[in-house]
């Protein structure tokens, strides 16, 4: 064991000097004393120094590029995230049993009365979950996805579009096919568009109950649209999945997709997710060059050697400017590896090639020192990653005071 783990500290880097452009942890829960989890994060494409980060307790605010922060007086304590369009203007999505999106112009400060973008009766009568809105990089398109949680025998997962900053919405439009590759019921869909316009959905697909787990085969899909989600195509991304048996929610098969922002580089994408099958849930992902037709086998990038028994969770993928991935995890490989003990935060970079993913360079830590789960950080789904040329911004929560709390970093690309 300690040879093996002596050997991820030669890549790793948990002792990495500051530099320029490193902010270092900092506190982004406003002390509130109310538990935060599943951070979601947004960086303004016009002002990268303007950061929001949402959790299950409302939306943090920074314009100093994450060095102070202030909690802003949202009550949105269920599934949320934050986003910005391509002016700058931003927006918050809030999900109670139906969704409603929030709008301010001055980067968070202030938002306005919220406006309603779905409701059940969009939703088959069955319960909205897990929504995410995501812009488009280059025409200003808002795109919302989500799912039905509770349909039988399986789910449904949906989008809609908006061009005027969430006033209207399109039609909703199903992604998944009932047939051929149906939705789980509870298929933890993730939108993503690319440069060229194209939405890519990716969803759990199988025939598996909740909350029974893994009984039936389990495949993540990843369908993908051209006129705005009126018709689909879906390619399975991955098969065979066996679902990381962390105690998290994130046995639920949840994944993480990222669509290349570059023209250069429109039709590159990423999928990643923790998975059990070599005995230990380790990290994978999977990449594709030509808009998610064809798919690399699974790579194995979490740094540390297979069969140490080190759990890994959490994967979180984004493209840099110049076209690497960027992953994030959670492992325990400071603290003995099993699920119970001291967790840390680790990143690096990925070279997308026509074979798949290629982990080069250092792996880098992320926290400051191991943080021991306590039942709220246990009970998490997401981190929160946005990478841009002011580099990789990372949220996620940690204890204060006992309390599950919203936590931030951002560190400079070169780092990598």
């Amino acid at each position: 064991m300690a040879a093996l783990l002596a050997a991820l500290a030669a890549t790793a880097s948990p002792t990495l000097a500051r530099q320029r452009g490193d902010t270092g942890v900092r506190d982004a829960s406003g002390d509130t004393g109310k538990a935060q989890t599943e951070q979601t994060i947004a960086v303004n494409p016009r002002n990268p120094n303007n950061i929001l980060i949402g959790s299950l307790n409302g939306v943090s605010v920074s314009h100093d590029g994450g060095r102070s922060w202030r909690l802003t007086p949202l009550s949105c304590t269920v599934d949320n995230n934050p986003a910005f369009d391509s002016h700058g203007v931003a927006y918050f999505e809030c999900d109670s049993n139906g969704v409603q999106i929030y709008r301010s112009d001055d980067g968070g400060s202030h938002w306005e009365t919220p406006l309603p973008a779905v409701s059940g009766t969009d939703n088959n009568g069955d319960l909205v979950d897990r929504p995410w809105l995501v812009r488009a990089p280059r025409d200003g398109r808002l795109i919302l996805g989500w799912e039905s949680f509770f349909t039988t025998p399986v789910g449904w997962v949906f989008t809609k579009s908006s061009y005027d900053g969430g006033r209207t919405w399109s039609p909703q439009h199903q992604v998944d096919d009932l047939q051929a590759q149906p939705a789980e019921q509870d298929p933890r869909q993730m939108p993503a568009v690319g440069a060229d316009g194209t939405i890519y959905v990716a969803y759990a697909s199988g025939h598996n109950p909740f909350p029974a787990g893994q009984v039936l085969p389990t495949s993540y899909v990843v369908a993908r649209s051209h006129d705005d989600g009126a018709t689909w195509q879906r390619t399975v991304a991955a098969a065979d999945i066996q679902r990381s048996r962390s105690p998290t929610e994130e046995a639920e098969a949840i994944s993480s997709l990222a669509a290349d922002p570059s023209r250069h580089r429109a039709g590159h994408l990423a999928l990643a997710w923790a998975d059990q099958r070599s005995g230990e849930s380790r990290i994978l992902v999977v990449t594709s060059l030509d808009g998610g037709v064809h798919w690399s086998r699974p790579a194995d990038i979490a740094g540390d050697p297979p069969g140490i028994a080190n759990q890994h969770d959490h994967p979180q993928v984004a493209f840099a400017p110049d076209g690497r991935l960027i992953v994030v995890w959670r492992d325990r490989h400071c603290c003995d590896g099993s699920w119970t003990s001291p967790y840390q935060l680790w990143a690096r970079a990925l070279t997308v090639t026509a074979r798949g993913p290629v982990a080069r360079g250092r792996i880098v830590q992320v926290t400051d020192r191991p943080q021991q789960p306590n039942s709220q950080t246990m009970f998490d789904e997401y981190l929160g990653i946005a990478v841009g040329p002011e580099g990789l911004s990372v949220a996620w929560n940690q204890p204060r005071n006992g309390v599950a709390s919203s936590f931030f970093r951002r560190l400079p690309l070169s780092v990598f």
